[in-house]
Parts: C-alpha cells; structure tokens; sequence
C-alpha cells in the first residue's frame, strides 16, 4: 500500500512539473512572438532621428524594459505599445497583428505611410488604437468589427503635418461595436453618406467626421447616440436641415456643423440643450431670425453664426448668456440695434459683429469698452465713439451756459414744467421784466468740442439724469463752464419730450434765457445744437 502511495505522489509531482514547465515554455513563446513582432517593427523603420530604437530595443535584453513598451506583471505579456511624437518614418509591419495581449496601440504623429494591416482588425483584446497624425493610406477594412474590446478609435489627422489619406466610405460595420466610445476619423478623404450604423453606438461619446468629403443628409437618428458629449460634422458637404431630433441630445457639450451647406433655419428647441460649452454652424445657408430661445443656455461659452443668412435682431436675450467668451454673428443680414443687454456679459472676450445691417448706437459701458473697431466693422448705419471709426451718433443737444450751482436746479424744473404741459395743466410760466437783449448772440460748438468738453460724456460729469437724458457739466477750451442736456435719439420718446421741453423754454422769461419762437421750435431738428452763453438766473 505504502508502495502505492509513494507512485501515486510520483506521479502527481511529475504532473505538476510538466504542467509548469509547459507554462514557463509558454511564456517564453509569448515573449518571443512579443518581441519577434516589435523587431519586425524596428526592422520597417526606415529613419529614426534619435537612433532610440537602434540602441534599447535589441534581442539581449528583455521585450519589457524597452522605451514605449508595458508588460503584464503576472504574464510579462506586452500590454501596450506607445510610441507616439517619436517623428519616425516606415510602415506598419502585419506582425503587430501578433501581440494578441495588447489593449493600446499607439503610434501618433509620426510619419508612417504606407496602408493599415488587416492584422491590426483582428486584435480582439485591443481597446485603444491611435494613429493619428501619420501618412497613412487606403481604405478603413470592414473587419473592423472583429475589434470586439475597442473602446477608442483615432484615425484622424492633424492639419500641422500633411496627415492621412484614408480614403472610400465609413464602413458599417462599425455598427457592430458596441463597447466604442471614441470614434474619430477627422480630416481624411473619407466620402459617402453617414452610415445610419453609426446610431446603434448607444455608449459613444465622442464622434469626430471634421474635414472629410461626406455628403447627404444628418441622420435623425443621431437623438440615439444619448451618451453622446461631443459632435464634429464640419468641413464635409452635408446639405440637409438640422434634424429636429438632435435637439434632444439634452446631454450635449460641443457639436460643430461648420463649413457645409446646411439650410433652413435654428430651432426654438435649442434651449432643449441643457449644458452646450460650444456651438458653431459657421459657414452655412441657415436663414430666419435667431431664436430668444438661445438666451436659456447659461453655461454656453462659445456661439459661432458666421457667414450664414440669418436676417432678423439679435434677441435682448443675448445679454443672458453669461459664461460666453465668444460671439462671432459676422457675415450675416442681422438688423435692429446691439441689445445694451449685452454690456453685462463680463467673460465676453471676443466680440464680431462686422458685415451686417446693424444700426444705432454701439453700447459703451460694461465689455464694450474693450472692443475694438474691427468687432463692428461693415455696419454703415452704427454710431458711436471715435475709436470705433463708426459715425457720430445723431443726439439732441440744448446747451445753457449756466452757473454749475444752478445747472441741477434747471434739469429739474425743464421735465417738471413738461409734465404739466403735456398733461394739459396751466403751469405757472417764470416771468422777468427783463428780456434778452438785442446784443446777445448765438454761439454754435462742434460735437468734438463738447466731446471733449465732458470728457466722452463720462459718468462724473453727469449733474442731473432724466427719463429720455442726462444734464452734464463742462469746461470748454475758452474756460467756458457750461450745463448741456443730452437726448438720446435711440429712445423712441425722447423726440417727443424735447418738443415738450422746448415748449416750456418758449414761455420762460428770462434776462438769461434764449425765447424760443414757433418759428424757432419748427426749425430745430435732430442735428441742431441750441446754444447760449447767459451770466446766471439772478433771483430765480
């Protein structure tokens, strides 16, 4: 029995030796077929600037000490191989289709030419490939589907070098991989339609088509791709409408549709898009009126309408758009006034206007100031500051040279009297046996000169605010102290009370007040400066 015992442990420890040995003989076939694939890599690179591989990846040392390579620390198989920004020259060897434990293939922004191996498709463990920025040619195989892992696929361009050339259509097949999240496939010579396919990716997160040749419709069924964050569709040549369900993609942080030929116009249903960091449609044939709606996107950041057709105002909405930094509507048939709204967007950096049919005065207060005339060139009918090579803008000027003491005093009792006036009240008329003289005279200043009597109209110069103007104090060059009140023309009412308070100025007597005639009220037009240099209001 004890005989039997001892054979049977024999034969176990036989076994267990065996075993081990053929795990160790495994290893070592993997390791072997591991580096027997890298040095084929080696071998198909035909210029190394830095001769890195020359000397680190030779055979007398281990596959998973060379620069670029991770190994598992239980299998020492070769988990990932990067070897990106190395500005290498070759091709891609088929044998790297061998490394059958690898999960990152990375070999970006080098110059490899030459076509993608279909070995590379039948990785089934890998879950990240990138070879951007290389000079690859051919076609995207349809055995792409046999990359059952990938979570991440970058086969795009980069417009610093002169970038792949992956050519023919969007295979459908990519349809079938259900674990991707990244696909970007940007600036290739890719053509055809986008595949309906691609909307089964139900865990996509990103998807990037930027700078191909695709052509037709945006597919409705992009609503979905709900996972979805990111979309770049621009620089192809989609000629559809935007489809009314992508504004349910609620989830949305950028899409760029830029650079088509997209017609019709935006949705109200914009503000559906609950978070949108970026929007840019530049460069398309959208037309109507820009929605108030946009004005709900809070966290927008970016908002790109150039070079379209959109007609219409820019909605007072606009000013709450609070976190944007960029507004760009240039090129456009945008009309009305710019919504003063818009002075209170304080992260607002970049700001074009220009090439519209935009009219009236350009606010001045709030980010404005930091704007230059290149924001609203193209805009003939806009007026504003000097400094922004715009026309001077038409407002109403009654200038009484007053004592400053008094200057406060006249600002209220002008609007009082007008009240009374227009409300059909008798109002009891200021009276002065003493009329002005026949020596006094009539003295005309230039809009610069009162520019710049008040300082570009700055705030503390102000001495009385009315409801359709203000009353400044200023020095002329002859150190002339004078009080001007200021209508401003946009105010649709202002026309109406500087007749009313002309009217209260025609029935003042004063020795140091200007009688203003019928004749006098009727000739005062929008462009006329009334003027008077007067000593004061004795006993007023």
């Amino acid at each position: 029995m004890e005989r039997n015992f001892s054979l049977s442990m024999i034969t176990v420890s036989l076994t267990h030796c065996l075993l081990l040995c053929l795990v160790v003989a495994a290893a070592s076939n993997n390791i072997t077929t591991d580096q027997q694939a890298l040095l084929a890599l080696k071998d198909h690179i035909t210029y190394d600037p830095t001769n890195l591989f020359a000397h680190n990846w030779t055979s007398n040392t281990s596959v998973c000490t060379w620069i670029g390579i991770t190994c598992d620390v239980n299998s020492h198989r070769v988990t990932a191989l990067d070897i990106s920004q190395f500005n290498i020259q070759g091709t891609i060897p088929p044998q790297l289709g061998n490394l059958s434990s690898l999960t990152t293939l990375n070999l970006s922004r080098n110059k490899l030419s030459g076509s993608i191996p279909p070995s590379i498709y039948t990785m089934h463990t890998l879950k990240f490939l990138d070879f951007t920025d290389n000079l690859l040619s051919g076609s995207v195989s349809s055995s792409v589907f046999n990359m059952s892992s990938i979570l991440d696929i970058r086969l795009t361009n980069n417009r610093l070098s002169e970038g792949n050339k992956l050519t023919g259509p969007i295979p459908i097949t990519f349809g079938r991989l259900q674990k991707l999240q990244g696909l970007d496939l940007a600036f290739n010579k890719l053509v055809g339609s986008f595949p309906d396919e691609l909307c089964h990716l139900a865990r996509l997160d990103q998807l990037a088509l930027f700078g191909n040749k695709l052509s037709g419709s945006i597919p409705s069924c992009l609503s979905n791709l709900t996972s979805l964050r990111s979309l770049y569709l621009g620089s192809n040549r989609f000629t559809s409408v935007i489809p009314s369900t992508f504004w349910s993609l609620k989830d949305i942080l950028f899409f760029d549709f830029s650079s088509n030929f997209l017609v019709g116009t935006l949705s109200f249903d914009i503000v559906n898009l609950k978070v949108p960091l970026g929007i840019s449609l530049s460069e398309n044939n959208l037309s109507g009126d820009m929605p108030a709606t946009v004005g709900g996107l809070k966290n927008l950041q970016i908002m790109d309408l150039a070079y379209n057709r959109l007609e219409g105002q820019i909605p007072e909405s606009f000013g709450d758009l609070t976190s944007l930094e960029v507004m760009n509507l240039s090129n456009n048939k945008i009309s009305g006034s710019i919504p003063k709204s818009m002075e209170k967007l304080f992260y607002l950096r970049d700001l074009n206007l220009s090439f519209n049919e935009l009219e009236g005065e350009i606010p001045s207060g709030g980010i404005f100031a930091n704007f230059t005339a290149e924001s609203f060139m193209g805009n003939e009918l806009l007026c504003g500051l000097p400094n922004l090579q715009v026309q001077p803008c038409k407002i109403l000027l009654i200038v009484i040279v007053l004592p400053l003491s008094i200057a406060l005093t006249i600002a209220i009792t002008l609007p009082l009297k007008s009240k009374l006036i227009g409300c059909g009240k008798r109002s009891t008329v200021l009276s002065n046996d003493s009329v002005l003289s026949s020596q006094a005279t009539l003295r005309r200043f230039s809009y610069l000169e009162l520019l710049q009597a008040t300082y570009n109209f700055a705030e503390n110069n102000v001495i009385g605010i009315g409801g359709f103007g203000s009353v400044y104090r200023a020095r002329l060059e002859d150190g002339m102290k004078i009080a001007k009140k200021v209508f401003h023309q946009q105010c649709a009412s202002a026309l109406k009370s500087f007749e009313a308070e002309c009217e209260v100025l025609k029935n003042i007597r004063h020795r140091n007040l200007i009688k203003l005639s019928k004749q006098s009220l009727q000739s005062i037009s929008p462009r006329i400066h009334v003027q008077r240099e007067l000593g004061g209001l004795a006993a007023f």
